[in-house]
């Protein structure tokens, strides 16, 4: 899984070496697209923070210890 904005990343470096793909680029396009995965991104941060409820119950119940967030972004989109 990618976040909204790795997403973004990856469409803009694909497009980048395409010549028809430069009014997409400029004229205004890109923007809508950024736009386009807000709600995505927002249910994301949603999910994560439900994760992270769980994570936290289960964790202190079952071991004593903090889940790490880092670990959690590392499994779920993978190192950057």
């Amino acid at each position: 899984m990618k976040t909204p904005l790795q997403e973004l990343i990856d469409t803009i470096k694909e497009r980048k070496g395409n010549e028809n793909s430069m009014p997409f680029m400029w004229n205004g396009d890109i923007i809508k697209l950024a736009e386009s995965l807000l709600e995505k991104e927002k249910q994301q941060i949603i999910e994560a923070y439900h994760q992270g409820v769980t994570d936290e119950y289960v964790d202190a119940l079952e071991f004593g210890n903090d889940t790490d967030g880092e670990v959690y972004y590392n499994e779920i989109y993978g190192k950057r």
